[in-house]
């Protein structure tokens, strides 16, 4: 199982990863979205070019059929069909001009038609003037609007093409941004498979392959456990029962013969019963405390502090508060071997003079201390120095959801730290 640290650090790894790849989009669905809007505005600016090109020619059209009008009737259409068109360039040409989306260029260029449309505008409006108050309007007059229309188009055609080409440069830069997006998404991936994906599974791959590891070397202890049992029992249990029960049957052998019993022969028959007697409770408290399943874990661990303290080995003290809640009886059996191993670590390897083990229930967890004051159990450089007890410590601790941290004790010694989150189910103590 991962540290809390290290899964917070390939979490905010991911999420800055999905930070970047949505900022990536929506920057890039903006920039889109501008680029496209400005195309459509310059499709809408070319439509209005063109429009005001084609009326510049109407205009042109209009003056030269009022010029050879036949008859009044005629002459009355085109002079309509010249004001209409005026109406029309005019309106085209405001709507143009008035547009804020135009490049410097394309605004130079506006400028320089205004005098062109100016001579078309006030040239028409004469020519209308003219033929409706003084009949037909003279020929020169016709011919100087027709020649304003060619300069006209020219600088028109000009904007048109300069507004072309300010589309296509957005149509451009519309490409080069969906690629770059494209690539900078494709960057972000590419770092949060090797900085977060990566790491992540390499870590994963560890831990399953320690996990292997230990539970491999937890099979070997539990067969070693079963044969030193096995030796324990048959070297000690069994030798005291061999002897006290020859020891019974030379008393019957002696009584079936009119001897007597003798109160020191019964004394020593009740002192190899008592010895064997406390033989098989140390065996038994060793494979399961009955303390720790009749009277809970509080118990179990004075006990266990108590029994500690008796060998005369080191001084040991408990403290013990739960602040009325326990533990369910599976994680209270783990954290009972973590601190058993703890405190007989201390009392073998640390030539420890004093231990003391405390279990306290704070705001966040509960945790389990047990330090010494001996020569300690970490290397210089504050690695531990591993041993089968610690690994199975640590996987006790893994196993109910806990955390196991090995630290130097102040002013020396070692300090084996066990927290219990409360996110874990509890319940209530009896």
């Amino acid at each position: 199982m991962p540290s809390k640290s290290l899964t917070r650090r390939f979490t905010a790894r991911y999420l800055v990863a999905t930070l970047v790849l949505a900022s990536l989009a929506i920057a890039g669905a903006a920039i889109t979205d501008g680029l496209l809007r400005g195309h459509v505005d310059d499709a809408r600016r070319l439509d209005i070019a063109g429009r005001e090109r084609a009326l510049g020619q109407r205009l042109g059209k209009a003056a030269l059929g009022l010029q050879v009008a036949e008859d009044a009737r005629d002459a009355q259409r085109w002079r309509d069909e010249l004001e209409a068109g005026l109406a029309e360039f005019q309106a085209a040409h405001r709507e143009l001009d008035d547009d804020d989306g135009h490049g410097p260029e394309v605004r130079a260029r506006l400028a320089a038609l205004s005098f062109d449309v100016q001579a078309l505008t006030g040239a028409a409006a004469e020519l209308l003037a003219r033929s409706a108050d003084h009949g037909p309007p003279p020929p020169s007059l016709a011919l100087g609007l027709v020649r304003h229309v060619a300069p006209f188009q020219a600088r028109i055609d000009q904007i048109h093409e300069l507004i072309e080409e300010e589309s296509l440069a957005r149509l451009s830069t519309l490409r080069w941004t969906s690629l770059a997006v494209l690539l900078g998404v494709l960057v972000t991936l590419v770092l949060q498979a090797a900085f977060v994906f990566r790491p992540a599974l390499a870590r994963l791959t560890q831990e399953i392959v320690a996990q292997s590891r230990l539970q491999r070397l937890l099979l070997d202890a539990v067969t070693a456990e079963q044969q030193r049992f096995g030796s324990d029992l048959h070297d000690g249990l069994l030798q005291q029962l061999t002897g006290l029960s020859l020891l019974i049957r030379s008393q019957l052998t002696r009584a079936s013969r009119g001897a007597t019993l003798e109160p020191k022969d019964l004394q020593q028959i009740g002192g190899l019963l008592d010895e064997a007697i406390s033989e098989a409770r140390r065996m038994s408290r060793a494979m399961m405390p009955v303390v720790l399943e009749q009277k809970g874990l509080a118990y179990a661990l004075e006990d266990l502090v108590k029994q500690a303290g008796a060998s005369g080995r080191a001084r040991c003290s408990a403290r013990i508060a739960l602040r009325g809640r326990v533990p369910e009886p599976s994680q209270a059996n783990h954290l009972f071997r973590i601190a058993q191993e703890a405190v007989q670590n201390a009392l073998k390897h640390s030539r420890a003079e004093t231990i003391k083990l405390d279990l306290v229930d704070d705001d966040e967890a509960l945790e389990l201390r047990v330090a010494d004051d001996g020569v300690g159990l970490l290397e210089p450089d504050g690695s531990s120095r591993s041993g089968m007890g610690l690994r199975t410590m640590e996987y006790r601790a893994r196993a109910i959801g806990a955390t196991l941290r090995l630290e130097t004790s102040t002013p020396r010694g070692t300090l084996v730290r066990c927290r219990l989150p409360h996110v874990q189910a509890w319940g209530e103590s009896p």
